[in-house]
């Protein structure tokens, strides 16, 4: 039985996104992750994150790619056999992404097996970060700026914001016009300015996001996570 969990360094985040391109979105942004090995025919394995942690998938795949992976006689033959990677990512992503923990089994069952599998003992290979359950932090227009932050440790990774209004209760917005506008730039500006970070200053005001509500009194909504990862470069507006 071979079921490995193990802290990867950032200079093998780097290879591994140089070779599948798919995870160096987020992993760009992690100083380590987490892999979990799981054999055809073993039973069910256990993710876990620490507490207030959430787990997010960022590569996985079923087959077999390697000859010294569950080891198992003459099914190492063929070591070029898996099923579709994003057909994979989904459904590991769907069973455990925004999870404390989640099971996983390795079994054509689950999988498929192309017939370039067949008769080829495969395993369930994951890589996952652990992030903080969501922050969400609202600032006032006409209020001082404020900082939204992380642990030393940890860094931004703004998910969501919105400069403008979506409710009638945030910001004393009982008596606003609007409930529904939105800046269309204010999250890809704020996510410039923050990922990566370990504190970020932001200010709701027109000036920054524009005017999207008129004279409604607007705010900054943005919803967060912190994770591990390396402080980069500040940016501006």
């Amino acid at each position: 039985m071979v079921v490995s969990r193990e802290k990867t360094s950032t200079s093998a985040v780097i290879i591994f996104a140089f070779l599948t391109i798919a995870i160096v979105h987020e992993a760009e942004l992690a100083s380590e992750f987490f892999v979990e090995t799981i054999c055809d025919g073993e039973p069910a394995r256990t993710l876990t994150c620490p507490k207030q942690n959430v787990l997010s998938t960022i590569w996985a795949s079923y087959g077999r790619q390697h000859n010294d992976i569950c080891i198992d006689g003459e099914q190492l033959i063929n070591v070029t056999c898996k099923v579709d990677f994003d057909t994979v990512l989904s459904m590991v992503q769907e069973t455990c992404d925004d999870s404390n923990t989640c099971e996983l089994e390795s079994s054509k069952d689950a999988y498929g097996d192309p017939p370039e599998c067949a008769g080829v003992k495969k395993y369930l290979q994951v890589y996952y970060l652990c992030k903080s359950e969501m922050i969400k932090k609202s600032i006032c227009e006409f209020n001082p700026p404020e900082n939204i932050t992380c642990p030393e440790t940890q860094t931004i990774q703004v998910v969501d914001a919105n400069y403008g209004r979506t409710d009638k209760w945030t910001c004393g917005g009982q008596l606003a016009e609007n409930n529904q506008c939105k800046s269309p730039k204010s999250d890809q500006m704020v996510k410039k300015k923050c990922n990566g970070q370990n504190v970020c200053e932001l200010e709701a005001s027109n000036e920054a996001f524009g005017n999207p509500c008129g004279k409604t009194h607007k705010y900054l909504q943005v919803d967060y996570h912190c994770q591990a990862g390396k402080t980069i470069s500040k940016a501006t507006y």
